[in-house]
């Protein structure tokens, strides 16, 4: 094989594990809108964390002893792992760039920082130790319904005067394009009575814009009148 493609092939084994962490962590949690350059950066770092993580559990691996318990699982997991070594050139490249371990160490901090990033638990940290007020999420809308989604009712008005009431179920991300799933949920008719929707629930959509959302506290006895306020 040509050297510098054999080169190039490297330096992109050597980025993989980061490209994989950065689409699962995007895939698991609410990512604010990123520039190309901003995503590149994001990347790298997590590329140089997945091999930071790699190089910490081969060199614990290495210092294991033979005879120990997790020195033989160890030993089983590599006997396991070498038929699944690829040949030739690319094959070496690919296992001298960590191999599949480190495409499952990827992943498993891509899992990781989605989960921490999607409970908010960085940014709480962060304002704890006053280092930002911030909550981490791109739109007051995500923050809201990410906070509510399980604890409250929601009552949702459209552009076209519909309104329906239900629990948060699932929402959209995207600034501009609000759509919401609600379970358990009911069409409020005009004079504020509710006719419930027997199924999974109602996808309100983008089609038809919502223009307002009211929060309820599950258990609290409540009418809808024809106005849309809530009488308690």
């Amino acid at each position: 094989m040509d050297a510098f493609k054999l080169e190039a092939f490297k330096i992109a084994l050597f980025i993989l594990p980061g490209i994989i962490t950065l689409r699962v962590k995007a895939a698991l949690s609410i990512s604010a809108p990123s520039k190309p350059l901003n995503t590149v950066i994001d990347g790298l770092v997590f590329t140089l964390l997945d091999h930071a993580v790699f190089g910490t559990l081969r060199a614990a691996a290495a210092s294991l002893s033979e005879d120990s318990l997790t020195g033989r699982l160890k030993a089983f997991v590599d006997a396991i792992g070498a038929p699944a070594k690829l040949p030739g050139e690319l094959g070496r490249a690919f296992v001298d760039a960590g191999g599949f371990p480190i495409v499952l160490i990827a992943v498993v901090v891509g899992i990781g920082l989605g989960a921490v990033r999607y409970h908010g638990w960085d940014f709480r940290l962060l304002r704890l130790l006053r280092l930002t007020n911030r909550t981490g999420e791109n739109l007051v809308w995500a923050e809201t319904l990410t906070k509510s989604a399980g604890q409250a009712y929601a009552l949702v008005a459209c552009k076209d005067g519909s309104r329906f009431i239900g629990e948060i179920d699932t929402f959209s991300e995207e600034a501009g394009n609000f759509e919401i799933l609600l379970s358990d949920a009911s069409q409020v008719r005009p004079d504020g009575s509710l006719l419930p929707i027997h199924g999974e629930g109602v996808l309100l959509t983008r089609e038809n814009p919502i223009i307002r959302v009211e929060l309820w506290r599950p258990g609290v006895s409540a009418t809808v009148p024809p106005e849309g306020n809530v009488n308690v």
